[in-house]
């Protein structure tokens, strides 16, 4: 029996791929509602390094823990860019 290699994953399991995906977020320290998301699997773009920015800790895709962030839109984001930009609110004023 041959095996079919062109098996397209349904739309559930693509979501539960992003959904446990996770994020690395960093922080611009002189504008500390500006957060960059990166997925832990990918290497950290080069903007990130020096004094600018700070590690903020990790998010899941699926969170709700940041106000601002949106896992599907940061999952799509990382596919083409490498990371995701967002505006948090939490800091705002």
């Amino acid at each position: 029996m041959l095996a079919d290699h062109n098996i397209v994953p349904n739309e559930a399991a693509v979501e539960a791929s992003r959904r446990a995906c996770a994020f690395n977020l960093f922080r611009r320290r002189e504008a500390p509602d500006l957060f960059c998301a990166v997925p832990e699997d990918r290497v950290v773009p080069p903007f990130i390094a020096g004094e600018d920015w700070e590690f903020g800790g990790r998010i899941a895709a699926d969170s709700r823990e940041q106000p601002g962030f949106d896992g599907s839109i940061a999952s799509r984001a990382a596919r083409f860019n490498g990371f995701y930009l967002f505006q948090g609110w939490n800091h705002c004023k």
